[in-house]
């Protein structure tokens, strides 16, 4: 894993973690809410694998993250993609407003 921009990270044990989870409710409620939130993201990451073509996929993507190109590198978008860069950047020619322009 390699943080990409500027970010924070914080990390707790397992240990201590099962240990805030027997004393306080409230972090068992966390921690369900946490997990639960990734395994919806990850039902809806292969749904889209499996049912959306690549330029819906980058659609998608621009739609909830503009601002992420020009952040990050294009072959780590297409790697998120699961495309090649020379097909990203045909996407990228397709896809409608800014993103043709820069092209």
């Amino acid at each position: 894993m390699q943080a990409l921009t500027p970010c924070r990270l914080v990390s707790i044990s397992y240990d201590v973690l099962q240990g805030l989870y027997a004393r306080h409710a409230c972090w068992l409620h966390w921690g369900r809410w946490v997990v639960e939130a990734q395994f919806l993201y990850k039902c809806r990451r292969e749904t889209a694998f499996l049912r959306a073509s690549a330029a819906e996929r980058y659609a998608a993507l621009h739609q909830d993250y503009p601002a992420l190109e020009q952040q990050v590198a294009q072959y780590h978008i297409a790697s998120y993609l699961g495309v090649t860069p020379e097909t990203l950047s045909r996407l990228r020619a397709a896809a409608p407003g800014p993103a043709a322009v820069r092209s």
